[in-house]
């Protein structure tokens, strides 16, 4: 660990716990899916504009390692398989792709000239890249991907 932590870092299981600010990072991933469901809970003209313009399968494709992890998140228990040790351990790597493949399809699709630099695009793109930097320097995120509680079978 590179960090000094105290007690009340750790879980029950003694590992390191999930704080709110990397799960919000994790549910930020899911932004494209949520502008796509966000008509149908608030019923506007202007939002489902919005959400036919996200409609993109490779937006898309940026917030499935968010939902993997989200899952993982929710599982991150000794009784965990393979595949859930796995993404966790990778977690780090696979937000960050997520967020650097958003933003190349921000910047690739506008430049091709498939859709519009518009303030949202501009939102996303800033958002990401503070995130990115975020992800890169956060001893915290680094650690908490490193653990895993150890395998116990189910009782």
């Amino acid at each position: 660990m590179s960090m000094i932590y105290t007690p009340d870092d750790f879980n029950e299981d003694n590992v390191l716990k999930v704080r709110s600010y990397l799960t919000l990072i994790m549910v930020y991933s899911l932004k494209y899916i949520g502008i796509l469901l966000l008509p149908n809970v608030i019923p506007s003209p202007a939002l489902q504009k919005l959400a036919h313009s996200c409609f993109d399968l490779g937006f898309w494709a940026t917030s499935l390692p968010a939902i993997a992890l989200l899952f993982v998140t929710l599982r991150r228990v000794p009784s965990s398989g393979n595949i859930a040790r796995w993404l966790w351990k990778n977690g780090q790597k696979l937000i960050f792709g997520g967020l650097a493949l958003d933003v190349l399809m921000i910047v690739g699709y506008t430049f091709i000239g498939w859709t519009r630099f518009d303030e949202l695009s501009l939102v996303f793109l800033y958002t990401d890249l503070a995130l990115l930097f975020t992800l890169w320097k956060s001893h915290y995120i680094r650690d908490v991907f490193a653990e895993f509680p150890e395998y116990k079978a189910k009782k």
